[in-house]
């Protein structure tokens, strides 16, 4: 099944908002969960610029939910921009269905990286491919797009252009990437 397919099978169920919604806190939730066990499995996973996240499995799971969350907005609001024709229902349903295969995705990994190193490191490799591919694919379905190229171009464009913002809004407030000066 092509990732086209796919995302019209998802649009096709017509999942009410509310429902979406606890699927996408669920899958939060079960990531969340797979990464804080799998950090007291590997210690070297849960330190770097990300330690916090793991130190509080509450704010892991607000950034998971609110990533789906925030990913549905502009998906829709970019394509609208851009003469698209989907709802945000639509991009919340696609961006869920996402979050739940990447869930699955991130606990294959996750057994991999613990039995078979090389081969997890492969998966994680495959899974930020498919990511790309299907947050493409989905988005094109969604607003009726026929250039997955340009879509992808505009993703690329979106993530550039909101972690400029985040930059400078960050060194307004006085947060440098590293610490305070």
């Amino acid at each position: 099944m092509t990732p086209r397919i796919a995302a019209r099978r998802i649009l096709g169920f017509e999942t009410a908002t509310p429902v979406l919604l606890q699927i996408a806190a669920l899958a939060a939730a079960v990531g969340t969960i797979m990464s804080v066990l799998y950090a007291q499995v590997d210690a070297s996973s849960s330190q770097g610029p990300f330690a916090g996240l793991f130190a509080s499995p509450i704010t892991f799971f607000v950034v998971q939910f609110l990533n789906t969350l925030v990913s549905a907005v502009l998906a829709y609001r970019v394509g609208k921009a851009f003469g698209g024709t989907g709802t945000m229902n639509g991009a919340l349903a696609l961006l869920t269905g996402i979050a739940v295969v990447g869930t699955v995705l991130q606990l294959a990994q996750y057994v991999l990286l613990i039995v078979m190193p090389p081969l997890g490191f492969l998966l994680a490799l495959f899974s930020l491919f498919w990511m790309f591919t299907a947050l493409t694919s989905f988005i094109a379905e969604l607003h009726g797009f026929e250039s997955r190229t340009k879509v992808l171009g505009g993703i690329i464009l979106t993530v550039f252009g909101l972690a400029v913002l985040l930059l400078l809004l960050s060194m307004v407030v006085g947060i440098t990437p590293l610490g305070p000066v």
